[in-house]
């Protein structure tokens, strides 16, 4: 193949690279199938070199803003790889994510601030949850549906909110979080005064959830209360195990 063939082909490439790269982002989201899948939006602008939606929900969830900016040289190695920021009533967010064609899906050096009372969660005590849960993503990779790799850090002062309510003072809870046999681990824990909670949430790749609560107490009136909302005892502690699946069960 001869040098100015080689031009030719580079020049090419790199055209359709920059079309790509310019499509108008409503174009690539009608492509994507992406109201299909649930993600609905009030506006979008923009391309997907630097394109916005806003007013965005996904499954009746709220989202809010989300912008969108794409790296050109990852493009190159067939690997899609952008700045995501996303600003609204229950949830920030921004970090980098990429993506290949092998459906192989990270994200990296990601901060996310949800606002617990923004949705249909219930705590311990079948109460609207509040507080807000912050997670740190050092870097998570997917293949498919499928963890492969995860280093995050979480955080939640749910535990200290849900106390108010009930004249207590509670205390935050939090873990580091992990990738165990495809599934996302989500383990936080801590200790008050008298108590001591464990929490582990192990996700899917399809949302489904297993969530085990464990407590400690000194306090028989906390105590009679959790036997009251569905905690069983086991030796020293208290356990209550609940199943389902993150978008369909609150």
């Amino acid at each position: 193949m001869s040098k100015r063939t080689l031009y030719i082909l580079a020049a090419v490439f790199l055209f359709l690279l920059f079309t790509l790269a310019n499509l108008p982002l409503s174009t690539v989201l009608k492509w994507s199938g992406a109201e299909e899948r649930g993600l609905r939006w009030r506006d979008v602008a923009g391309t997907v070199w630097y394109g916005a939606l806003t007013e965005a929900t996904y499954k009746n969830y709220p989202v809010g803003t989300v912008r969108v900016k794409t790296f050109f040289l990852p493009l190159l190695i067939g690997r899609a790889s952008a700045i995501i920021s996303v600003t609204g009533p229950a949830l920030a967010a921004k970090g980098q994510v990429s993506a290949s064609f092998r459906e192989q899906f990270s994200i990296k050096k990601t901060a996310l601030v949800l606002d617990l009372g923004q949705y249909n969660i219930r705590d311990a005590f079948d109460a609207p949850m509040s507080g807000v849960l912050r997670l740190d993503i050092n870097r998570l990779d997917l293949v498919g549906r499928a963890c492969r790799h995860g280093d995050f850090e979480l955080w939640t002062d749910s535990l200290v909110m849900t106390a108010r309510q009930y004249g207590g003072v509670g205390f935050p809870l939090q873990g580091q979080g992990h990738c165990d046999d495809g599934d996302i681990v989500l383990p936080v824990n801590g200790t008050g005064a008298s108590e001591q909670v464990d929490l582990q949430v192990i996700l899917s790749g399809n949302l489904d959830y297993r969530a085990e609560a464990r407590v400690r107490s000194n306090t028989p009136s906390l105590i009679a209360a959790l036997r009251l909302n569905g905690f069983d005892s086991k030796g020293d502690q208290l356990v209550m195990i609940q199943r389902g699946n993150l978008l369909t069960t609150p």
